[in-house]
């Protein structure tokens, strides 16, 4: 046994030492190539459509690019990576198709042999097949199982580089295109967000752990900056070899007014919206690439632009400039369309014939540069990229350190590859120097006196170029000759300069940059911190500073605005561990204006403990361990025994330098929780995060990673403080949980007393709360929760302004905390009393003069003669007020410090009593639901009496006060009264209540003919209806199967629904037939078929009757033995 156990161990460290040469953390993408890029997407399906030049890989200028992205690729139902066509994959015969590998992937396979630098990659997704991203990505289990597929993937086709991942969008819910068979659509949510980024890294991780740390990862992203927000670019990028920036498709069809598709810059003119997305001015490829690069932080040289070799367009087109900017009705249909949804998508091989023919005119956007075409007599605008518009882009891109370019699709480009060639000449074979970058002195900064700023360059002979409104500089902007003056005044200002340098013979230097504040004169520089504020793993000590001499800065830490009176800074500020704190800090200077606020907000972690390594413990790959003060990383799972420290066994550990792992472990918790006791406790500590490890004290210390290591209950048999930390290797400690356990008979404290008691005050109250308990400390709360030891303590009274629940407690050491008091408090202001009009409403036959009168001493009367209701702008009431003619008066009366008085109303008629008129809102009828019933009066004091079972109302009947619910079938009747008038007609109304018909059931996908199977959906835009079904054709009904999951459908079936929900009428009954035709494959040689296998041969079906491989002659119409016409 001992023999065979020392074989294992050699074998095993031997293999061990072999791993140790593996990368196996998540480390980042490896550097980016030095030379530029040109992607070029190539389309499986390009082979058959002519639209696409019937294109086939020998047709890709291997020569030219340097990566080829096949697409597409998808994520299957099951999580993992599939071809969405596998003859054309993998079957189809061509010219360097081989016994073992056939289809696109035998020709890449050749062509890699033939061109061993251009890379090979697999694209994953695109607009239409990102059915299952979100699903997929959902948990760390179904990452795993796509992620193991794409390390088998690349394990079984090694001359594929890599994978690049298109989907198309994380974050955005999009429904499939109905109209469109192809389109799968993209679901999608708000927690796409964090698994996007784990499915990179966790990527990453594979590749490196399964000997692919050589294979490329990539993205194509979107260039709206909306949907980046969606997403974490500046923490993904990191495991990125490059990102392809889809900086096209800006602006298509679906939009209602034509514009440029990859427009290079903003145009003023772009009637486009701004709110609540602002397309006029960040829809462009200069903003999506600088966005990226400069607010997400990701090095210019990982990022590729992109460019379309095909149009987008619009028909119905009036108006505009020459059909830019104009109205339009709907989208153009063009040969790489789908006619069923249509997006004008022309190829630039047939644009090229297209420009000034047939009644095409061509433009060019005057901001952008890019060309359009337009058709004034069809109504037809075509918007794309020409050879003009794409040096300018090319141009951008060297200009301004980009990485490449990527190319959507291969197949639209001419038969002599105009384009690409056009992209390798200018980015790829480009063999000119670079003229040096420009650089600033003084560099860019906050200043308080007027600053000279010049530009230099280390090109001798090269001529700066400059802008000073941020824009870039181009050939005809201002050449430099002298420092540029930025004055001070009594106003900030902020001045960007940029720069590039240009000599004839060589590349144009890259932008350079450089942002200048000057601060106003007449106001204090404002504060900064240092360091800012950030996350960070260990106490901080922030020290604040400002740039004019001898001014004061005053900070707060509580959140509020700092003021002359606030704490005055006279050193750095602590920031401790397990902290959260915002700093506001504002500077002040006798002779200046007060600075503006500024503030930083920090956020400190616990520190970061690594547990000893010990003997004995199971440790797997990724597990931390401290050894003799050094931190290692377990890089082979093991059992670990003595010799084996990792010092000793570099096969198993490797040093770490990572820092921390972001996690924090989760605060221990007790059971049972603190209290009081009469016995004996076996306090039990658990921790939510797995394999943490708990540390405990009991004698109210605060533990450490030396503390005895918690491993079965504590008996606390007398009065006991347990306080627990858990740890981690590598992790955030958790925070110090803390229990109290009092054994044994203990007095209570006196529950505390509150004065005055709760109840209804009219002014703020100054409460004193006493307790009887000599010695006690009585804490309090103002928000109805239970007050604890750590809630404020009272130090003298508690004034309460508004409505306030307050609890209080009484708390002793070596004594059980009293009960808790409660007082609630609502402060009221008195109301204003109403006022009085004298002589009171009535019929006159002269005029009457009206006095109004209100019993609140010094209140304000305020009134409107028209029978609306008097507000702070109506009329102040000073002088009686005399009416001749049928006149309401309405009043009301406000004094400070006092709720308004209700309104008073009074009604004058002269001559005959007026008639009341009664109005029943809404009017009689059939309705699906309650209906709320309003009674109203022309007379707003009559009295309104009403019945609802159709009887007629008397004075006896129901006084009328608020709308009144009929939910059921019902007459409602009314009249109304008051002194002085003619009592109103009775007024009724009929309502008729049927239940609301539940929503018709809908399926997904359509009914229709397909090739394969269908997963079917059904959906009911009620909400909470039950839906029943039948797939054997019947009519369902209530007892039904209940839809829950979606419907397998693998052969022609008719399935029917309808939906129910409890007080509604039954839905019309829905159906939708599925016909499953299965595509039938052609007869080949080689192949492996089975008993029932079908193929097709010269036209023919044929079914197999006899497992057997074919062979060249064996074709079905000459084996009768083996096959049978169908």
């Amino acid at each position: 046994m001992k023999n065979l156990f020392m074989k294992f161990l050699t074998v095993f460290l031997s293999l061990a030492l072999l791993l140790t040469f593996l990368p196996v953390s998540v480390e980042k993408a490896s550097a980016a190539l030095t030379s530029k890029r040109l992607i070029v997407y190539f389309p499986d399906w390009a082979i058959y459509n002519a639209a696409h030049k019937s294109m086939t890989v020998s047709m890709i200028p291997w020569t030219k690019v340097t990566c080829v992205n096949h697409a597409f690729f998808e994520v299957d139902s099951s999580n993992k990576l599939a071809t969405i066509d596998p003859d054309a994959d993998f079957t189809r015969q061509f010219q360097h198709s081989t016994a073992d590998l056939a289809g696109h992937f035998g020709e890449y396979k050749y062509y890699k042999t033939q061109y061993p630098n251009v890379k090979i990659m697999v694209s994953v997704g695109g607009w239409t097949r990102g059915q299952n991203f979100h699903k997929m990505a959902l948990t760390p289990a179904t990452r795993a199982v796509f992620i193991q597929s794409v390390v088998d993937f690349l394990k079984q086709y090694p001359f594929i580089d890599g994978i690049d991942i298109d989907w198309e969008y994380p974050g955005v819910d999009r429904a499939a295109d109905p109209n469109d068979q192809y389109d799968k659509g993209c679901p999608g949510g708000p927690e796409d967000k964090q698994n996007f980024t784990s499915l990179f890294r966790e990527l990453r991780q594979a590749y490196n752990n399964n000997g692919l740390s050589g294979k490329l990862l990539t993205t194509a992203i979107a260039a709206g900056y909306d949907k980046l927000e969606l997403q974490e670019p500046n923490i993904y990028a990191q495991y990125l070899d490059w990102l392809n920036v889809m900086t096209f498709d800006f602006h298509g069809a679906w939009e209602q007014t034509t514009n440029n598709a990859t427009p290079m810059y903003a145009n003023p003119a772009d009637p486009s919206g701004t709110s609540p997305i602002d397309i006029k001015n960040k829809y462009n490829v200069d903003y999506a690439m600088k966005n990226l690069r400069d607010n997400y932080g990701i090095p210019a040289s990982k990022l590729n632009a992109a460019t379309p070799y095909y149009s987008r367009g619009w028909v119905g087109v009036s108006g505009g400039t020459n059909g830019l900017f104009a109205n339009a009705t709907g989208p153009a249909t063009g040969p790489w369309d789908n006619p069923s949804s249509p997006g004008g998508q022309y190829p630039y091989f047939q644009l090229k014939t297209m420009e000034n023919s047939g009644g095409y005119v061509k433009y060019r956007d005057p901001v952008s540069n890019t060309p359009y075409l337009y058709n004034a007599s069809q109504g037809i605008m075509l918007t794309y990229e020409d050879d003009i518009s794409l040096a300018q882009k090319l141009d951008y891109i060297n200009s301004n350190g980009f990485g490449g370019i990527m190319v959507w699709d291969i197949s639209g480009d001419d038969n002599n590859f105009t384009m690409t060639n056009l992209i390798y000449s200018k980015i790829i074979n480009n063999n000119l120097e670079t003229v040096a970058t420009p650089t600033f002195s003084p560099p860019g900064g906050t200043y308080v006196t007027s600053q000279s700023v010049a530009i230099s360059c280390a090109t001798p002979g090269a001529t700066i170029r400059y802008t000073t409104n941020g824009t870039d500089p181009t050939p005809n902007s201002p050449v430099y000759t002298a420092p540029i003056n930025l004055p001070g005044s009594n106003v900030t200002t902020t001045t960007t300069i940029r720069a590039i340098a240009f000599k004839s013979g060589m590349n144009d230097s890259f932008a350079a940059s450089s942002t200048y504040t000057i601060l106003d004169n007449t106001t204090v520089a404002p504060p900064t911190f240092s360091p800012d504020g950030g996350t960070f793993d260990s106490a901080q000590n922030v020290s604040i500073s400002t740039l004019t001499n001898g001014a004061a800065i005053r900070y707060t830490t509580d959140g509020s605005a700092p003021t002359s009176a606030s704490t005055l800074y006279t050193g750095p500020i602590n920031v401790p561990t397990n902290t959260t704190m915002t700093i506001k800090a504002k500077a002040f200077k006798s002779g200046l204006n007060d600075s503006i606020e500024k503030s930083a907000s920090f956020i400190v972690h616990n520190s970061i403990s690594y547990l000893p390594w010990a003997p004995g413990t199971v440790y797997k790959i990724g597990d931390i361990a401290s050894y003799n003060g050094i931190v290692y990383k377990c890089t082979f799972q093991h059992t670990s025994m003595t010799t084996w420290e990792p010092p000793n066994a570099q096969a198993l550990w490797s040093v770490y330098n990572g820092g921390a792992t972001g996690e924090t472990v989760a605060t221990p918790t007790f059971s049972p929780d603190s209290g009081n006791y009469t016995g004996t406790q076996n306090v039990i500590i658990s921790c939510a995060t797995s394999n943490a490890v708990i540390k405990y004290t009991t004698n109210g210390s605060t533990p450490t990673v030396n503390s005895a290591t918690y491993t079965a209950p504590i008996a606390a048999s007398s009065t006991a403080t347990i306080k627990a930390v858990a740890f981690k290797s590598g992790a955030y400690d958790s925070n110090v949980a803390s229990a109290t356990y009092n054994i044994g008979t203990m007095q209570t404290v006196a529950t505390p007393v509150i004065s005055p008691p709760g109840g209804t005050y009219v002014s703020s109250q100054s409460l004193t709360v006493t307790c009887s308990t000599p010695g006690a400390t009585v804490r309090y709360t103002l928000d109805g929760s239970e007050p604890t030891e750590n809630s404020p303590i009272i130090g003298g009274s508690i004034s309460i302004s508004k409505t306030t629940t307050v609890k209080v407690k009484g708390f002793l050491t070596g004594m059980l905390s009293s009960a808790t008091a409660t007082a609630i408090y609502a402060i009221v202001p008195p109301t204003v009393a109403t006022p009085v009009m004298t002589p009171g409403s009535g019929n006159y036959t002269s005029s009457q003069t009206v006095s109004i009168t209100c019993a609140t001493s010094g209140a304000v009367i305020r009134y409107t003669t028209d029978g609306s209701t008097p507000s702070a702008s109506s009329t102040i009431y000073s002088n009686p007020i005399v009416v001749s003619q049928n006149t309401t008066i309405k009043a009301y009366a406000t004094a400070n410090g006092m709720t308004d008085s209700a309104v008073a109303a009074e009604t004058y008629n002269f001559g005959t009593p007026v008639k009341l008129m009664l109005t029943i809102s809404p009017a009689s009828g059939t309705y699906t639901g309650p209906v709320s019933v309003a009674i109203t009066c022309n007379y707003a004091s009559a009295t309104i009496r009403y019945t609802v079972d159709g009887s007629t109302p008397n004075p006896s009947s129901t006084v009328w006060t608020a709308p009144v619910t009929v939910s059921s079938s019902a007459a409602v009747k009314a009249y109304a009264s008051a002194p002085g008038y003619l009592d109103s007609d009775i007024a009724s109304a009929q309502y008729t209540i049927t239940p609301a018909k539940v929503a018709t059931p809908t399926f997904s996908p359509a009914a229709g003919s397909y090739q394969a199977a269908q997963t079917v959906t059904i959906s009911c835009a009620t909400s909470g209806a039950t839906i029943r079904y039948t797939t054997d054709g019947t009519t369902p009904t209530s007892t039904s199967n209940i839809y829950s999951t979606p419907i397998d459908v693998t052969a022609t079936t008719t399935i029917k629904a309808i939906a129910i929900y409890t007080g509604m009428t039954n839905s019309d009954v829905s159906s939708s037939t599925y016909t499953i035709t299965p595509v039938i494959p052609a007869w080949g040689p080689n192949i492996s078929y089975k008993t029932g296998d079908l193929v097709s041969y010269s036209g023919k079906t044929y079914k197999c009757v006899q497992g057997h491989t074919s062979l060249p002659g064996w074709e079905p119409s000459n084996v009768p033995a083996l096959w049978q016409a169908q």
